[in-house]
């Protein structure tokens, strides 16, 4: 069995990955993503890779701490404004959002910015149940359930 680590496909890129010592604060590290166009940035300590620190940490670890149900907008607005913020506008063709409270799901695509749902309640989920499809680049908006062919 071959051992390839993440420092070996560093290697293989031939180019020096951004990095940024562990002591960078999140206000630096989003502006030089942002000023190079990256998703995330390695951490390097002592020229060792340390870490790696991502869009999906700024969320995780920033962005939701913010969350106040009395003054954000409804949950489902603001999971699409989380998305919006860290959507690579020339790369992410969707946003999804699953609320699973309720089984459903909402989405958007790069062609119909409308916010679009279905009720995964609605769907026979068994394997003897014909496959349903729609195209998701549809004009549609709001409840889609009943549009599944």
């Amino acid at each position: 069995m071959i051992n390839i680590t993440a420092e070996d496909i560093i290697k293989d890129i031939g180019e020096e990955p951004l990095c940024v010592p562990p002591e960078t604060t999140v206000y630096d590290a989003v502006k030089l993503m942002m000023e190079k166009d990256l998703h995330a940035v390695l951490i390097k300590k002592d020229g060792e890779y340390a870490g790696i620190w991502t869009e999906r940490d700024l969320m995780k670890n920033t962005v939701l701490d913010g969350y106040d149900p009395k003054t954000t907008k409804a949950p489902i607005d603001y999971a699409f404004d989380i998305l919006d913020n860290v959507a690579h506008h020339t790369y992410t063709q969707w946003r999804i959002v699953y609320d699973v409270k309720n089984l459903s799901v909402f989405f958007r695509t790069l062609e119909n910015q409308n916010i679009r749902y279905f009720s995964l309640k609605s769907f026979d989920l068994s394997c003897a149940t014909p496959v349903k499809v729609l195209d998701v680049n549809t004009e549609l908006s709001g409840d889609i359930t009943d549009k599944f062919d």
